[in-house]
């Protein structure tokens, strides 16, 4: 599978930098596995979701996601584990944010892929 063919079934949204979330839901994997992010290296981060999540659990995964390549996750060296637990109390936070009707950049970055989302189909593995 390649950039392009990942890229088919994706929302790309838009960040700083003239750099770029591409997301997309991944069908057909296991239920264990709700999300994960690499650097293409083409200023491009590509975030995959499980499509089999529920709506609101997308949406944590999402803002987890986000989350990684927002706090520079890929740029600076810590642990696993520190990245994991910055990740998750950024995401839950933004999460709270978002239910009560406010607004962040991610949030925003959230609607976004929420209202276009429907228009590609989950990629299959």
């Amino acid at each position: 599978m390649n950039l392009s063919e990942i890229t088919s079934h994706a929302v790309t949204l838009p960040l700083q930098d003239a750099a770029a979330l591409v997301v997309v839901q991944v069908a057909d994997v296991t239920e264990a596995l709700r999300g994960f992010t690499w650097d293409s290296g083409a200023g491009q981060y590509i975030v995959c979701i499980n499509a089999a999540l529920p709506d609101e659990q997308k949406a944590r995964t999402f803002l987890h996601e986000v989350s990684h390549v927002l706090l520079g996750h890929f740029e600076k060296p810590a642990t696993i584990a520190e990245q994991e637990e910055t990740a998750d109390d950024r995401a839950a936070r933004l999460f709270d944010l978002w239910l009560q009707g406010g607004t962040s950049f991610e949030v925003e970055l959230l609607k976004q892929w929420i209202e276009k989302r429907g228009q590609v189909v989950p990629l299959r593995v």
